[in-house]
């Protein structure tokens, strides 16, 4: 597999693995430093420090390998949440939180806790009224 430097401070980068296998990361046609790494240890290694490594692809993005997209999974949406139907008060904290979503048509702040939730409900079934 070809591995991407993105160590350039040399005209050759010498990376020395923990076998003594060595691999020199030289400049291809297009100027990536580039080196042919067959090892499976080696390259999850290498890989494991995405500051320093990344599997090489042939064309770029703003100087930067085009990542890899990895398989494409079709997604699904979120079956819509039903409003439970018992009192505010009686509710957890995901049932208020899917109930303000359902009923007022964004998501609640972040950190807005039961008495928060409970109370922007009641106000918004009050103004619909």
């Amino acid at each position: 597999m070809l591995i991407l430097s993105k160590i350039k401070d040399r005209p050759v980068t010498l990376i020395t693995m923990q076998d003594n296998t060595r691999y020199a990361f030289q400049p291809n046609e297009a100027g990536d430093y580039v080196a042919e790494v067959t090892n499976e240890a080696h390259i999850e290694r290498l890989l494991s420090i995405p500051e320093g490594f990344a599997i090489y692809r042939a064309g770029r993005n703003n100087g930067e390998p085009v990542p890899d997209p990895g398989p494409q999974l079709e997604t699904v949406p979120d079956p819509v949440p039903e409003t439970p139907d018992m009192p505010l008060e009686h509710m957890t904290l995901a049932d208020l939180q899917a109930t303000f979503e359902l009923e007022l048509g964004r998501k609640p702040h972040h950190r807005a806790g039961i008495e928060k939730l409970i109370e922007d409900i009641t106000a918004h079934r009050e103004q619909q009224e």
